[in-house]
This record gives C-alpha cells, structure tokens and sequence, in this order.
C-alpha cells in the first residue's frame, strides 16, 4: 500500500501525449488556438480571438480568459507577431552549417549600430555562384522577453516560438487536397498592419517569400489614395523577380490571409487586376470545432500547432531563448537520468535474482553429491524451490508493471486537474484508488473532464461533496489497474 500526499506540488514529468496550444499576441488583441492529434487526424479542440481590453493587456485578463475558454495546457507555443521579425538576406562564402552560423552572428553584429539585442536565425540559403544566398531573421530579444514575461505572469509557459510563415506553409500544405485544387501551388498575402509577406508555395516547399513596406494601415488609409496602386505595382515587380529567379510559372490562386474585412474587397480588386483567383479560406481538414470566417486569422498558429503535434513532418525552426534552453537542457537531463537509474536498478535486480538462483543450485547440488541416498528427495525439493523462485519472479515483474501503472495515472490526474483544484489526500493500494480527496472549484466539471480521459473515466464520487471557502470538498475512488504485488 502506498500513502501519497500533497506531492503534485514538487511532480514535474510531462506526460506523453498532450494537446498543442499556440498563442500569438499583438498590439491590441490575443489569438490562441488548441489542437490534438487523434487515432482519426488532427483535431480543433477551441480557439478564441479577443481584443484586449480598454486599459490594454494585463496578466490577469488573461488568466481569467485561460480559465473561461477551458484551454488545457499551460504549456504553449508562441507565434512571432511581425513586429518582432526583421528579415535579411546575406551573401556569404560557402561554409560548414557551424562556422556558416557564426560567420552570419559576426556579419549581423558589425552592422548593429545601436539595435537592440537580436536573435540571429538562418532560415535557408541557396546557391549563387561561388556564394550563398544566405536568408537570415532577426528577432528582437528585448520584445520577445517582455510577451514571454507577461504570459508567465499569467500562468503560461512558452516552451518555443516559431515563424508565422512556417506556420501558414504547414496550414496550405496540410488542407491542400481538402481545398478546392489539390496541390497546383499558391501565392499567399500575409497582411499585417505595418507590412505584407508575400509567399509562393510550391510541391509543399516555401520556395519565394518577400516582405513589402504596405501593411493594412497605409491600403486603408484616407490621407494616401495612391497606396492601393503602388501596392498592385510593387506586387506586380515582386512576381516578376519570382518569375526572373525559378524561371517558373506564377500560380493563379492568390489565398489571403489575416485581412480585415475593410481589405477584402480591394483583395477581389487586387486579385483582379493581377489575373489571379482569390481564395480566403473558410474551412479546413481537422475535426472539432469551425472556426469559419476565423479560419485566414487562425492559420499561421493552426500550422504550428501540427508540427508540435506531431501530424504533419517537425520541420518548424523552433525558437528558444537562453532561459528557454537552459530549462529545455535541465528537462533532458533530467529524463536521461532517470532513464540510467530505472535501467540500472533493473540491472542490479536483475543480477541479485541470478546470485539467488545460483546460490540455490549449488547448495542443492553439493546436498545431492554428498547424500546419494537422499538423491530423489533433493531432486524433488530443488524442483520445488526453483518454481517458487519464478513465480515470485513473475510476480515481481507484474508488481513493477502494476508500479509504472501507478506512475502513468499520477501523471495522467497532473495533467488534467482543472485550473484551482488541490489534491488533499490520495490513497493508491495493488492498482486501487482507495481514496481521493481535495477541494475544487466544481465537482461536477471535475467529473466530467475525467470521463472524457482514458485512465481516469473509472473515477466516482464516494461520499457526498461538502463546501469550503477554497470551494467543493470531494471525495473519489476507483480502479486504476489489476495488479498485485508479490508475496
């Protein structure tokens, strides 16, 4: 039997398989989506879009929304807003991947000039002559500490950030076959309110992107009525470059994304004028919840919620800060460890049972040579003594089966206790929740969220539920495995 209390506090072993949860913030609202990787696909659990509110974001907003909206993890990806984000292309000596790295850190720090500390990333490069072509994002460490600061402050962890472009590659390449062509390749807008990233998706590769100086604020603008036809002009130059460059046709489907509705109908002009078909996508191939007229809004961080998933190929440049990379470094350390203590006490038990059985046949053995006359009784006993031997061994291997069941419902209840439930007291015996007690904000969505969980569906009331001032004091019990330990 084994008597746990209070230990969920100092548990910090992520389970194996979680819900994905990315979050972008911008100057004036928050956008999080939430998807799971199912036995069927993939899966949009919830999203939410929310301005913030008058006096501008605050922690505990944000707190309070997480809690509403019911998002299950605190543990989150963040999608680099544009602002963030400076994009160069450098040219540079062909060199091995390392030293080509720090070769791009020296050329990016002569040029600082007073800039604030800058990630430097390098996306790709390509061949130009006897150079490289070297395309290279700057991100602005002092921004991206500030969101992650003011997201830990409402209770979420931001395990890496990733590229809006990554993501929208990712969505399109995705729901290719679910949109109305299958795979013939796309010109996508991604129009922010200060600049525009024009992609050209082609055979599921991102092989042409550009950032242009026109955002929504300057096309929407009454102070500047040429804007819309400088935009078109500059759209039509950078297509043009596309074509100079692969020596490729331009895709007919131009896809629009994060445009408000004041942008859609100068979108139809654009698209129009250029001899593309414009496509705002609607609708996509994960199950669970539509996200409708959201959908454009919701598909960069949609994108790289599949990669942390796990359903499409993990190809995402993942982004981590220093502090991000220590703590990552601790966690593997960590895992690694415990993976060498549980191999070697498995080793030394393993050892100690063989010593066992040997001791116990050499003294059979040295009792059969020196009393002949006992010869078939010893045989006997020897027989007797070995079977028990296996059986205690066999029972021992199902009692540490039954332990890593233990493990796994202990980390499974972790992961999915609603937000202001503590666990009080909890009482595990040979695979049985013999008793388990705290205090929650709702029993009842306490209940429910566990029937919808395999592993922790058998959980029941015992008891009846009483009142606190920390909320409902609830008692439950339940089976959680079918093994014993060893006599």
């Amino acid at each position: 039997m084994k008597k746990i209390k209070n230990k969920f506090k100092i548990l910090q072993l992520n389970p194996i398989v979680r819900d994905t949860v990315v979050v972008e913030l911008n100057s004036d609202s928050l956008t999080a989506v939430e998807v799971a990787n199912r036995n069927n696909g993939g899966e949009l659990v919830r999203f939410v879009v929310r301005s913030f509110p008058v006096q501008g974001f605050e922690p505990a907003w944000l707190k309070t929304l997480w809690h509403q909206e019911h998002f299950s993890q605190h543990r989150v990806i963040y999608c680099l807003p544009p602002a963030m984000v400076e994009y160069k292309s450098l040219v540079m000596p062909h060199l091995p991947l390392a030293e080509l790295e720090e070769a791009v850190k020296l050329e990016i720090a002569g040029g600082n000039n007073g800039h604030p500390e800058r990630l430097v990333k390098i996306i790709d490069w390509q061949n130009q002559g006897e150079m490289l072509l070297v395309n290279v994002a700057l991100i602005n460490m002092e921004l991206l500490k500030q969101d992650l600061q003011r997201m830990k402050e409402a209770g979420l962890d931001v395990i890496w950030s990733g590229f809006r472009f990554q993501g929208l590659r990712n969505f399109i390449n995705f729901n290719s076959g679910f949109f109305e062509e299958p795979k013939v390749g796309a010109i996508y807008l991604d129009l922010g309110a200060q600049q525009t990233e024009l992609g050209i998706i082609r055979d599921e590769a991102l092989i042409f992107r550009r950032q242009l100086a026109w955002g929504c604020s300057d096309l929407l603008s009454d102070q500047d009525p040429g804007a819309i036809a400088d935009f078109e002009a500059e759209l039509r130059l950078t297509l043009a470059a596309y074509q100079a460059d692969t020596k490729s046709h331009i895709p007919f489907k131009l896809m629009i994304f994060n445009a408000p509705q004041a942008m859609i109908e100068i979108s139809r002009l654009l698209a129009q004028k250029l001899g593309l078909r414009l496509f705002i996508p609607e609708k996509i191939q994960l199950t669970g919840v539509i996200p409708g007229c959201h959908t454009a809004r919701l598909a960069p961080l949609i994108g790289l919620s599949l990669d942390d998933a796990g359903i499409v190929p993990r190809e995402a440049i993942r982004i981590f800060t220093p502090e991000q990379d220590a703590a990552k470094m601790r966690r593997e350390n960590l895992l690694i460890a415990c993976g060498i203590g549980l191999i070697l006490a498995f080793f030394i038990g393993g050892i100690s049972l063989a010593l066992q059985a040997g001791s116990i046949r050499n003294d059979q053995t040295g009792a059969w040579l020196s009393h002949k006359s006992s010869l078939l009784t010893g045989l006997r006993r020897l027989e007797r003594q070995t079977n028990g031997n296996k059986k205690k061994i066999k029972q021992l291997d199902s009692w540490l089966v039954g332990q890593n069941q233990e493990l796994e419902f202990l980390l499974l209840l972790k992961e999915n206790l609603p937000d202001g439930t503590q666990i009080i007291d909890l009482n595990i015996e040979n695979g049985i929740v013999k008793d388990l007690s705290g205090v929650t904000p709702s029993t009842s969505f306490l209940l429910n969220k566990f029937k919808g969980v395999p592993g922790l569906e058998n959980l029941k009331l015992k008891g009846t539920i009483s009142a606190s001032l920390q909320g409902e004091v609830f008692q439950l019990e339940g089976v959680i495995a079918d093994k014993e330990p060893p006599k």
